[in-house]
C-alpha cells in the first residue's frame, strides 16, 4: 500500500500550524465574550472553532462521513487563551498521527458530510481534508485577525508582515 498522498498535506498543516498558534496565543481571555454584531461569533467561539477545524482532519481521516446533526459533543467555547491552546495541541496532534498512519487507499475512500439524512457533499478524503479541514481554517483564521485587530491586539505575521511587525512593509 503506498503512503504518499498524505506528506504534502502534513507539511502544510506543520507551517499553517505555527500561524494559528500564534494567532491564538494572542486572543485576549478578558475579551471572549466580545462579538462585533449580534448575528457574529463572539471572539471566544471563533477561537474555538478555528481549534474545532484542526479536530476535523482526524474525523475526517477516521470515518465515512460527519454528521452535523448527530454531533457527539458540544460546540466548543472554551474558557481562556490556555484552554483554547491546550486543546489545540491535543487536536492538532491527533490530527498529525491520524495524517500520517492513512494510506493513499484511505485518503482516496470516499467521505461526505451530512445532516441527518441530507448529504450536503461526498468527496474523496484527501479532497476534504484540503477544503473542509484545511480551507477552512484559512477562512475561520481571516476572520479571526479581523476580530482581533477590532480588539486593539497587535497581529503576528501571517504570509508576511503586519502593520504591527517591527520590519513593517
Amino acid at each position: 500500500m503506498s503512503n504518499q498522498l498524505h506528506r504534502p498535506l502534513s507539511k502544510e498543516f506543520e507551517l499553517e500550524l505555527e500561524t494559528t498558534r500564534r494567532l491564538l496565543e494572542r486572543v485576549p481571555t478578558e475579551s471572549l465574550s466580545w462579538q462585533p454584531h449580534a448575528r457574529s461569533m463572539t471572539l471566544g467561539r471563533l477561537a474555538s472553532h478555528v481549534v474545532e477545524v484542526v479536530r476535523y482532519g482526524s474525523l475526517v481521516i477516521e470515518s465515512d462521513r460527519l454528521d452535523s446533526a448527530r454531533r457527539t459533543q458540544g460546540l466548543l467555547d472554551l474558557e481562556s487563551t490556555k484552554a483554547i491552546l491546550e486543546r489545540l495541541e491535543d487536536y492538532a496532534s491527533g490530527f498529525s498521527r491520524a495524517l500520517a498512519g492513512a494510506t493513499d487507499e484511505d485518503l482516496l475512500a470516499p467521505w461526505s458530510y451530512c445532516k441527518g439524512e441530507r448529504v450536503i457533499f461526498e468527496t474523496r478524503r484527501v479532497n476534504a481534508l484540503r477544503t473542509f479541514v484545511l480551507n477552512h481554517l484559512y477562512h475561520h483564521r481571516g476572520q479571526l485577525t479581523v476580530y482581533l485587530r477590532m480588539v486593539d491586539v497587535s497581529l503576528p505575521q501571517v504570509y508576511g508582515p503586519s502593520a504591527d511587525d517591527e520590519r513593517g512593509y
